[in-house]
């Protein structure tokens, strides 16, 4: 992983054999990044996404095995009971051009991942939200 310095953020550049999320979070919190936009673009391989089903109240997640195309990847950066937390959408394609997206619980790099994680100087706070049972936005602070 190689990861850049930049007046508004920082510029990561994951590498074969990364998992997105646990890398992304790990540059979060070396970072201290408290708030902030995920914007990406690459390729990887066994992705898990998900769609919220808001009567059930849980992720119903998909496995998505082999190779594909990350044409985006976007998200925000928050804080949930004081620890940092992603929250990251992807679209997938693969070799038929066809697409997929969700909600990503995780993947593996194949090729590369650059991530631009533009910083916000405030937090973002999530809170519980129990008649849902999703971490929403709560407040913003500066």
């Amino acid at each position: 992983m190689k990861v850049f310095d930049r007046c508004d953020g920082v510029l990561v550049v994951l590498e074969q054999g990364e998992k997105i999320v646990d890398s992304l979070l790990r540059v979060v919190e070396q970072k201290h990044i408290r708030s902030g936009f995920v914007q990406g673009i690459g390729a990887g391989k066994d992705f898990t996404l998900g769609y919220y089903d808001l009567e059930s109240k849980e992720y119903v997640k998909k496995d998505f095995p082999g190779e594909y195309e990350i044409t985006s990847l976007m998200g925000n950066v928050g804080i949930l009971n004081n620890r940092p937390i992603l929250h990251l959408h992807i679209t997938l394609s693969d070799s038929q051009f066809r697409a997929w997206g969700g909600h990503l619980f995780e993947g593996t790099i194949t090729g590369t991942l650059e991530v631009f994680i533009f910083r916000d100087s405030g937090r973002i706070i999530r809170k519980m939200d129990t008649k849902r049972n999703l971490a929403l936005i709560d407040e913003v602070k500066d």
